[in-house]
């Protein structure tokens, strides 16, 4: 699995959960590692379609990932 972000942000109100997140996760094994809060979580709900981003650009399993208003994966 390829996974490329670019400028992935998602906001809850006023708070900004990710602020312009970009990284490239090539094929493999990969571990997401940060302190409570940092946005672990957020990110892995925004990259398996349960959670919409703010705004974004990239790909995730060489598809574009959700953008904001687009229907997104029940659980």
């Amino acid at each position: 699995m390829r996974v490329e972000l670019d400028g992935l942000r998602k906001s809850y109100g006023k708070v900004e959960a990710l602020k312009g997140l970009d990284l490239t996760i090539e094929d493999g094994m990969f571990g997401l590692l940060g302190p409570n809060g940092a946005g672990k979580t957020t990110l892995m709900r925004i990259i398996t379609t349960l959670l919409d981003p703010s705004s974004s650009r990239g790909w995730v399993l060489c598809r574009c990932p959700p953008r904001p208003g687009c229907r997104r994966r029940d659980r």
